[in-house]
């Protein structure tokens, strides 16, 4: 369309300026990409608008936390401008209203506004819609995007996790073409920008809240636990030799566990994740972090199998082991002797399980400088696992006397 008005011949001076947000400009132009507004430019830009030259510290301070809450960018801090300008009310009191109505303020453009009427909420919608006219699989990636953190969205965890997904999301992410081809669309109309280097995504924070806000509570559901299947694939179990994999993929965790609580997500996918990022925050020192984690995943072992469990005892000698590490020895003391009951009660007293319970007691009472109760509290072990492995040998050496010959091989001799 714009051709039409490009002048032709060498005699043409100066420079015209068109703002798109199509990303491809077919050799038209070069492209500058407009970058959000900083704290600084977004808050002299809101009182600007909402024309307060001389201006208090508490608006600034307000000013401040609607530049932070819209994330800079400049169309939602005009609206909101717009709207502080025709109520009369306070930047303080948009903030707060903004909270508690954020999906529909997103959508209220201004009465006197003339130069764009379009909201943040409707200027999307319409790149939307013309993106599922192209590629569906394309409006399936970004509404995956909105529940993971909004930078550095690394591309090789739609690949990772594709086998965990449904069908139709399976076929685009297992396929590196049909992936490209995915973000390829979102990145033409500007929905999410594309760092080709280090095969990352981001995405507008604010774009994200609209998105989810456009969906039922069902669809927020369903979407947050493909966002558990992908980002529980990508983070591994923390070890010195995967600690960058678990740096890069944190702040995407860590959105998960968020959802996890905010969605009530209860199955083995919350569990699993749970206890990699507690084990991860446990190697770095991160221990309140870290219990955070594991005294949720023991809630949903002890929903999910009961108290007399074997995932329950494993739970709860963590939780005694990161209580140690701190020195908590009370609360070390009462999670070692409950998992040693429920270990009792789930194998009996001649098992590892137990055994292991008791060596944690034992631990326990030598770091207190209890030397006896320790000393008792070990031997109290290495019997117990001599027991067992006694009785497991026996075992073996009878099932293999009575295993069942083949026929037509009789034994050769009395000792066969």
């Amino acid at each position: 369309m714009v051709r039409d008005f490009l002048p032709d011949g060498p005699q043409m001076q100066g420079h015209m300026l068109l703002t798109t947000r199509a990303q491809a400009p077919g050799g038209i132009a070069d492209v500058i990409t407009i970058e959000k507004m900083g704290k600084e430019e977004g808050v002299q830009f809101l009182l600007k608008r909402v024309k307060k030259s001389a201006h208090s510290a508490s608006e600034r301070a307000a000013a401040e936390a609607i530049v932070a809450e819209l994330d800079g960018f400049p169309l939602a801090l005009d609206q909101a401008g717009a709207y502080v300008e025709e109520t009369g009310c306070s930047l303080a009191h948009y903030l707060k209203f903004y909270q508690t109505h954020r999906k529909e303020l997103l959508r209220r453009r201004g009465r006197l506004v003339n130069d764009y009427p379009e909201t943040v909420a409707t200027t999307w919608d319409i790149s939307l819609k013309k993106v599922e006219q192209t590629n569906s699989a394309a409006v399936a990636l970004l509404k995956l995007c909105a529940f993971l953190a909004p930078d550095a969205i690394h591309e090789e965890m739609f690949i990772t996790g594709a086998l965990f997904l449904k069908q139709e999301l399976l076929t685009v992410f297992g396929d590196e073409k049909l992936l490209n081809e995915a973000i390829g669309t979102l990145w033409q109309y500007s929905l999410v920008r594309r760092n080709p280097e280090a095969k990352t995504l981001s995405m507008h924070r604010l774009m994200q809240v609209v998105l989810k806000d456009g969906m039922s509570r069902e669809e927020q559901l369903l979407w947050a636990k493909n966002a558990l299947l992908v980002v529980g694939e990508a983070f591994p179990y923390g070890k010195y030799g995967n600690w960058e994999q678990c740096r890069r993929y944190l702040p995407h965790a860590q959105i998960c566990l968020e959802l996890i609580r905010q969605y009530g997500m209860d199955g083995g996918a919350a569990a699993y994740l749970l206890f990699n990022v507690g084990h991860y925050f446990y190697e770095q020192g991160e221990y309140k972090r870290a219990e955070e984690c594991y005294l949720h995943r023991l809630r949903i072992c002890q929903a999910l199998f009961g108290m007399a469990h074997s995932e329950t005892v494993k739970m709860l000698n963590i939780l005694g082991n990161l209580s140690l590490d701190q020195d908590h020895y009370g609360q070390a003391e009462g999670y070692y002797k409950q998992a040693l009951s429920i270990a009792e009660s789930i194998y009996g007293i001649a098992h590892p399980s137990t055994a292991g319970a008791l060596h944690a007691l034992g631990r326990l009472s030598r770091e207190q400088g209890k030397y006896g109760q320790a000393e008792w509290y070990f031997k109290q072990a290495l019997s117990l696992i001599n027991h067992f492995y006694m009785n497991y040998e026996s075992s073996l050496i009878f099932e293999k006397a009575w295993k069942p010959r083949k026929e037509g091989n009789p034994p050769k001799s009395r000792e066969d």
